[in-house]
């Protein structure tokens, strides 16, 4: 297993998004920067690209899926970390030693009416801040 370590404010971190949460100019939505599980599953980028990054979708173990259909945004981690009650911890997995969750609103409740004000205000801040590192591909 890889060792944890802490991650420094300065440095990256990389996040998929998939062309359905992507508004009409272009910007992710919040609802792409929800948490899962123990987070928001991002890569350190001291560990990865972000064409590795997108490329992990074809190690699902639901079935692989197609990286044309995701985009990678960066985060500098010292930026996210100052959003309230928000913190970037590396949480490498055996097979992606990159891995890092990024915990703060809580995963998504099963009734969309039940949303927060603060998941919201997270999303929405996260959303701004991200940038572009690879958009998804066009399709043919």
């Amino acid at each position: 297993m890889h060792k944890v370590e802490e991650i420094p404010d300065s440095d990256l971190i990389y996040l998929r998004v998939h062309k359905e949460q992507i508004d009409d100019d272009g910007a992710p939505i919040p609802r792409a920067f929800e948490e899962h599980g123990e987070g928001m599953s991002t890569n350190w980028a001291r560990f990865a690209t972000p064409e590795s990054t997108r490329q992990e979708v074809l190690k699902n173990p639901k079935g692989a899926k197609d990286p044309n259909n995701y985009g990678v945004v960066s985060f500098v981690v010292g930026e996210v970390r100052q959003i309230e009650d928000t913190t970037v911890k590396h949480s490498p997995l055996e097979e992606n030693q990159a891995h890092t969750d990024v915990t703060g609103p809580g995963p998504r409740p099963q009734r969309p009416e039940k949303l927060s004000v603060y998941q919201t205000m997270v999303r929405a801040k996260l959303a701004a801040m991200c940038e572009w590192c690879l958009h998804p591909a066009e399709s043919i």
